[in-house]
């Protein structure tokens, strides 16, 4: 049925060759004016690990905004990968629900190798990706990932760019209810792989009151939590698990003498109570207080300076020292009695400064620190409304106060931007160790592109005693047709290129674009040292 130009209706259409009906549509409706086939993939190449490979996706039409189809690949060095998959969108006034799935099975006879554990990858080898964003009105919000991996390598064998993004998988669902100033919400995290160490909830319920006024100018926060929380036995670490009720309020009273000037005394308070106690209890209930201030200044100068080219119309250079202290004296007691599933995460930046801000709750440290930092941003007026940020540049420190095996100072964190136009944007992370002034960290990231011809992505990468490593991207369009892209990945401790990629984008009419790769690795990696690849997408149909 064909209605006034914009719809194909069908009911019990079959679709086949000579006489044999291999796709059955039941019902079937397609706007024309949307792509009939919402994607077609097709990858062919070799790869030392996988051998002579190909690879095809397809998606077809279901129903309105959703699509249903399944990946297959074959390996000559590895068997038949086969699954499912799928997205959905649907829009409304209400709300939008959208999200996809992906997934692939494989017999695998190929040289397996070893996890991440050093245990033999199994023969039969899968995956399954599911991701799921939906809003209903202005105040409910569902969202979740479901990640199942049979070995902690598939998908670094078959899927290496999924893998690079991510390579320890995350299982959540997260309904939040939010309304004016406070929200509720549920959350479960559970964790169907087995090669690594997961902090799960099953599940855990929250309120949050965000700051509210209060009469004679005082300010309150709130939240409390219940949660069941678990971690499995990993490597020398025994199994965890424990339910934990957790409430937190603070209170807070801004004084302005100037304009200029912003002095916040701050105290709050922090109950727990977890049941499964260690060092022979059966629960344990842990109270901490914390006091402490928050000062700000904000200065600003003017400048009548314009600049054609940069777009520039005038400039506005605000100065934000900032000064906050935390005192929580007994904040690490009962780390003897605590079942320690919230575990303190790896990493570089300055951890919360507040107990209401810690997510490491079960592994709390002594707090007396006091925390300094400068803000500098660099404005100038947006022509269509308001600022726009041209560059800013951002200092910050601690000094920790009796925190035994912790040197008073820490390090110095240094954080630059700028972007001065829409085609620009450079941005450096520093950080460095003022008792030997040496080098802790540097990242850096430049990014310049002409929308229409060429980008070009330059960053580093450097971890004392980690790793040091350069990166650069780079993409030419020649004509309507051609493109030419190259990527360098240059380890400097090691003095090798991890990678080399370069490649050829091929425009085949308004349809179809046709990727020519070949690649080059280095390094202890389970990847081969050489690939080719030939990548064909559907643009349109």
């Amino acid at each position: 049925t064909y209605a006034r130009g914009k719809i194909v209706r069908a009911e019990g259409l079959s679709l086949g060759l000579r006489g044999g009906h291999f796709l059955s549509f039941p019902r079937f409706e397609q706007a024309l004016d949307v792509d009939f086939v919402s994607y077609i993939g097709a990858h062919l190449g070799y790869r030392g690990n996988l051998g002579a490979f190909a690879e095809l996706g397809l998606h077809l039409p279901l129903a309105e905004g959703v699509q249903l189809g399944a990946a297959v690949g074959l390996y000559s060095a590895r068997g038949l990968m086969v699954g499912p998959s799928g997205s959905y969108n649907r829009n409304s006034a209400d709300g939008i629900v959208q999200g996809f799935l992906r997934s692939g099975y494989i017999r695998d006879h190929g040289d397996r190798k070893t996890d991440i554990l050093g245990r033999p990858v199994p023969r039969d080898r899968s995956y399954f990706a599911w991701q799921h964003r939906q809003r209903a009105g202005e105040s409910f919000t569902l969202d979740g990932e479901f990640n199942y991996w049979s070995d902690s390598e598939v998908l670094r064998d078959f899927r290496h760019k999924d893998f690079d993004r991510v390579q320890q998988p995350d299982s959540f669902l997260e309904a939040a209810y939010t309304k004016n100033n406070w929200s509720l919400s549920a959350f479960g995290r559970a964790h169907p792989n087995q090669y690594h160490r997961v902090q799960e909830r099953l599940p855990e319920l929250r309120f949050d009151l965000l700051p509210v006024v209060l009469p004679g100018g005082f300010a309150e926060c709130a939240s409390a939590s219940a949660a069941v929380l678990q971690a499995d036995a990993f490597g020398l670490d025994p199994e965890v698990r424990t339910q934990r009720l957790d409430a937190y309020y603070g209170l807070s009273r801004p004084l302005s003498p100037a304009p200029w000037f912003t002095f916040t005394p701050v105290a709050g308070a922090r109950v727990t109570h977890y049941t499964d106690a260690r060092g022979g209890k059966n629960d344990y209930t842990r109270t901490l207080g914390e006091v402490g201030f928050d000062a700000r200044l904000l200065a600003s100068g003017t400048f009548d300076y314009k600049n054609a080219v940069w777009e520039i119309d005038g400039l506005r250079h605000l100065v934000e020292p900032r000064l906050s202290y935390r005192y929580a004296p007994e904040a690490e007691r009962g780390r003897a009695y605590i079942p320690a599933v919230d575990r303190r995460a790896f990493s570089t930046y300055l951890a919360p400064l507040s107990l209401g801000d810690a997510r490491f709750l079960d592994e709390l440290g002594p707090l007396n620190t006091l925390r300094l930092s400068l803000g500098n941003t660099l404005q100038t007026r947006d022509p269509a409304y308001g600022s726009r940020n041209l560059a800013s540049l951002n200092f910050a420190a601690d000094y920790r106060f009796d925190h035994p095996g912790q040197r008073p100072l820490s390090d110095l964190y240094t954080e630059f931007a700028l972007t001065p136009a829409p085609w620009l944007r450079w941005e450096v992370f520093h950080r460095i160790d003022p008792h030997a002034s040496r080098q802790q960290e540097l990242n850096t990231a430049l990014e310049i592109h002409d929308q229409e011809w060429w980008s070009v992505r330059l960053a580093t990468h450097y971890l004392r005693g980690n790793y040091e490593e350069y990166f650069v991207e780079y993409r030419q369009r020649l004509n309507e047709v051609y493109d030419v892209t190259a990527l360098w990945r240059y380890d400097a401790r090691s003095n090798r290129f991890n990678e080399q990629s370069y490649g050829v984008w091929q425009r085949l009419g308004q349809t179809w674009a046709v990727k020519y790769e070949v690649s080059w690795f280095n390094g202890p990696r389970r990847e081969s040292s050489f690939a080719i690849n030939l990548e064909v997408e559907l643009l349109k149909f």
